[in-house]
């Protein structure tokens, strides 16, 4: 089954997700702390919509099987996030 951890905001914007496959060796907690030190590293740890520093993460199971089943969808989300953090980056110069 192919989960989603999120990383959101107390408003639940998604500052950023991880999709990972339950049936794999990898598991949630190192999918976790992959994704916290991603947006440490990259994202600053805080909300690009409402600059909140309060995130939590939230590990739940999708409708996949496997993630080629997943890959479209995530892909298409990835892009319609990319734009919006363009527009969000461009309001804020």
């Amino acid at each position: 089954m192919i989960r989603l951890i999120q990383c959101l905001c107390p408003h639940r914007h998604c500052v950023a997700a991880v999709a990972y496959d339950d049936q794999t060796d990898i598991s949630g907690e190192v999918a976790r702390r992959a994704l916290k030190k991603f947006i440490e590293k990259h994202l600053n740890a805080f909300c690009g919509i409402c600059q909140s520093r309060e995130l939590q993460y939230e590990d739940q199971a999708t409708i996949f099987k496997t993630m080629e089943e997943a890959k479209p969808h995530l892909a298409a989300a990835q892009e319609l996030n990319l734009r919006a953090r363009k527009i969000l980056k461009a309001r804020s110069n």
